[in-house]
C-alpha cells in the first residue's frame, strides 16, 4: 500500500486539477496498481471532486448517517450528472449501532357493525 498525501494545500487547487497532468498521473498510477483510491472533498463544497471524478473508473458517494439531507444528496447527484459523471454506488457510514433496539408493529383492525341494533 502506498499513500500520497495532499501536502501543502495550494491556493488554487481547482485550477491545478484542471490541467492535463492530473489525468496523466492517474493513468500512470492505475497502470501500476490494482486499485487506486482517490478521496475527494464533498461534491457540494468545492469543484475539486467533480474535476477528479472525470478521471476515475468508478465513483462512489459517501453518505453520513444523519449528516446529509435527502435534498443535499439529490443535489450532489444532479451536479455530477450535469458534469457527465455517473455515481455507481453509495457508501453509507457513521451509523450508530444501538445496543438495545426494540421494534414493534401497529395492528389495525376494523369493526364492521350494523347501524341498526337488533
Amino acid at each position: 500500500i502506498d499513500f500520497i498525501a495532499t501536502g501543502k494545500y495550494p491556493h488554487n487547487p481547482s485550477e491545478l486539477l484542471m490541467r492535463e497532468h492530473i489525468g496523466k498521473f492517474l493513468n500512470e498510477v492505475s497502470a501500476r496498481y490494482d486499485i487506486v483510491l482517490v478521496d475527494t472533498p464533498p461534491v457540494l463544497a468545492v469543484t475539486d471532486s467533480t474535476i477528479l471524478m472525470q478521471h476515475v473508473g468508478t465513483n462512489l458517494m459517501v453518505v453520513g448517517s444523519g449528516k446529509e439531507t435527502l435534498s443535499e444528496i439529490s443535489h450532489a447527484i444532479k451536479r455530477t450528472k450535469k458534469n457527465q459523471i455517473t455515481i455507481q454506488g453509495l457508501i453509507f457510514n457513521n451509523m450508530v449501532k444501538q445496543k438495545h433496539a426494540y421494534g414493534y408493529y401497529n395492528y389495525y383492525y376494523y369493526d364492521y357493525r350494523s347501524k341498526d341494533k337488533k
